[in-house]
């Protein structure tokens, strides 16, 4: 069985970007760790950085297959840190209506608030959909992430990955939900773009995703593990990088509609 997106997508992270998920999650010390209370951050506490999707002619983004992958790579990328455990926790960090859009396609326990306690991510994290295939109603597309704008909060600074690629690569397949009938079934809404970091209301319709595998990225999209992050700075030091300053967070695009 593929290891958990918050294990591929969210290292950052994520997000899942994941990881959900991701990307690209450094390894911190103990020592740099946070301390952490009683009450259990929200997602919006910890994965602090915005996503920005890349234009590729593979898809288009404002199409109602474009607002379904998009809502649901954001999501995967952030049930890790929701509350509780499996679908409590898909249903706390993912958007409105995802619990029913995973459709339990991976078990829930694996992959919702299994993240435990994590450093605040900021930066902006990058997408793109590299391929997709029409199978009938379903659309089978390859989502890769970058997670090279993307650091982590520690005592000493924010780390991040320098100019060394840190991509993952997820193939997802999605489409009307098998257990509808035709007349029951709704599209994702088209043209969803605007200044907000996540949906406010529930943008999946009635689709679900009916399977879903993170890849080894270096063998089966190796785009995605050869792509920097855009604005990433190519001279930057390969390995993992500290400094006092954090990579600008970039406002979402295409975003959400703030209605």
């Amino acid at each position: 069985m593929p290891r958990p997106l918050v294990q591929r997508v969210a290292v950052v992270g994520c997000m899942l970007t994941l990881g959900i998920s991701g990307c690209f999650e450094p390894r911190v010390s103990p020592s740099s760790m946070p301390t952490t209370s009683s009450t259990h951050p929200s997602p919006d506490d910890t994965l602090q950085y915005t996503n920005r999707w890349i234009e590729n002619p593979s898809i288009d983004l404002m199409s109602p297959e474009g607002t379904f992958v998009r809502a649901a790579m954001e999501s995967l990328d952030r049930v890790g840190v929701g509350a509780g455990s499996g679908e409590e926790a898909i249903a706390d960090a993912g958007y409105p209506g995802f619990l029913h859009a995973f459709n339990a396609v991976r078990d829930p326990e694996e992959w919702g608030g299994n993240r435990g306690s994590i450093n605040d991510q900021v930066g902006t994290r990058y997408w793109e959909v590299v391929e997709l295939r029409r199978e009938g109603d379903f659309f089978r597309t390859g989502v890769c992430s970058y997670g090279s704008a993307i650091a982590v909060k520690t005592q000493d600074g924010y780390r991040s990955s320098g100019s060394k690629p840190i991509g993952s690569a997820t193939w997802i397949t999605f489409g009307p939900d098998p257990a509808l009938a035709k007349d029951k079934q709704a599209v994702p809404p088209s043209n969803q773009r605007g200044p907000e970091r996540a949906p406010v209301l529930d943008v999946f319709g009635s689709w679900v995703i009916t399977d879903l595998n993170v890849l080894d990225a270096a063998k089966d999209l190796p785009q995605c593990m050869s792509t920097l992050a855009p604005g990433t700075p190519s001279d930057a030091p390969k390995d993992y990088v500290v400094q006092a300053e954090p990579p600008p967070t970039l406002p979402p695009s295409p975003g959400w509609p703030d209605a």
